[in-house]
């Protein structure tokens, strides 16, 4: 799924030339979520819910809580990944994440915390990231959350002041 984002930019920035049948369902895919949004792409009853305060003093230490429920009757939910926005995170610099991720990769602007962890049906999942505010400014972003084909979102924003 994570190389829909790669099409995304890829649909974005020149036109793709389609070679067969699967790269023309990547790409109807990849104009179907740019013209109805990514939140289409949510995983059938998966909850999520950032923690985070409205804003933060330069220096000061500031907690991201990222909570994710299996919502559904039965079923397991496959989590993949926690991706959080280098847009959102130039402001700030990690001084820890709980639990600690198998795996972690800071590129294409994001952040990537590896978790192959199963959610059972009714139970939750909470990932705390501790980080001090370095620069001030209005920080905005995503935090995403990955299983093997789709993802869900929701917005992490802070304000870091003098």
């Amino acid at each position: 799924m994570k190389s829909l984002i790669v099409l995304l930019l890829l649909a974005v920035s020149w036109p793709v030339v389609a070679q067969d049948k699967e790269q023309v369902d990547a790409v109807d895919l990849a104009i179907q979520v740019l013209n109805e949004g990514v939140t289409s792409l949510d995983p059938s009853d998966m909850l999520a819910w950032i923690d985070l305060p409205r804003s933060v003093k330069k220096g000061n230490s500031i907690t991201l809580t990222i909570t994710v429920e299996n919502a559904r009757d039965t079923g397991d939910f496959k989590l993949e990944s926690v991706d959080i926005d280098g847009s959102f995170l130039r402001g700030f610099r990690i001084e820890s994440v709980t639990p600690v991720p198998v795996e972690s990769d800071a590129s294409f602007n994001s952040l990537t915390l590896e978790y192959p962890k199963i959610i059972a049906a009714g139970e939750t999942l909470e990932f705390v990231i501790e980080m001090i505010a370095v620069e001030p400014g209005v920080y905005i972003g995503e935090a995403s959350i990955w299983d093997e084909e789709e993802f869900l979102s929701r917005y992490v924003q802070c304000k870091v002041t003098e």
